[in-house]
C-alpha cells in the first residue's frame, strides 16, 4: 500500500473533522458510521480494482520522481486516497450539507495533491472520485438501521 504525505494529511484532516463534529453534535453518531463504513468499503473496493487492473504510475513513465515521501508502486488505477476522501465527503454531504461542502474542499485537495505529486494520472483522480462518490450514496440508501444502532449504541 502507498503512503503519501499530501494524501495523509488531508485524509487525516478529513477524520479528524468527522471526530470533532461528532464530539461537537454537529453530526449524530449514525452518521459519522455512514463515513466511515463508506470509507472502509470504497478503499476495499478500490484495493480489488487495483489488483484486477495493474497499471503503471506517472513517475515510472515520465521519469520524474514523485514528490511523496515514499515511493508507491502499486497500481495507480483508481486512486485509493481519493476515492476514500471523496466518499467521506459525499457521506458528510448527504447528512449536513454545509459541512460536506467542507469536506469536499478537503476531498478536492486529496485528489489535486496525488496528480501533482506525480503519483497518479488525471483519470487514475477521475476514478477515484466517481468510486467514493457511487459507494457513499449506495451505502447511504442501503442503509442498515438495525445493524447502525447495534454497532453505535
Amino acid at each position: 500500500m502507498d503512503k503519501t504525505k499530501e494524501g495523509n494529511d488531508f485524509n487525516s484532516a478529513n477524520i479528524i473533522l468527522l471526530f470533532y463534529n461528532w464530539k461537537d453534535k454537529k453530526f449524530k453518531k449514525e452518521h459519522i458510521f455512514h463515513a466511515g463504513m463508506a470509507g472502509l468499503l470504497v478503499w476495499l473496493i478500490a484495493s480489488f480494482v487495483k489488483d484486477l487492473f495493474p497499471a503503471v504510475r506517472p513517475f515510472q513513465i515520465n521519469g520524474y520522481p514523485p514528490l511523496t515521501l515514499t515511493v508507491p508502486f502499486s497500481s495507480t488505477f483508481p486512486s485509493t486516497h481519493t476515492a476514500v476522501a471523496f466518499a467521506i465527503a459525499t457521506s458528510a454531504y448527504l447528512h449536513n450539507k454545509r459541512l460536506g461542502l467542507r469536506y469536499f474542499v478537503i476531498a478536492l485537495f486529496v485528489a489535486l495533491g496525488r496528480y501533482l505529486s506525480n503519483v497518479h494520472f488525471f483519470i487514475d483522480i477521475i476514478g477515484g472520485s466517481v468510486l467514493g462518490i457511487t459507494i457513499s450514496i449506495i451505502t447511504a440508501k442501503i442503509h442498515l438501521p438495525e445493524l447502525t444502532k447495534k454497532l453505535i449504541t
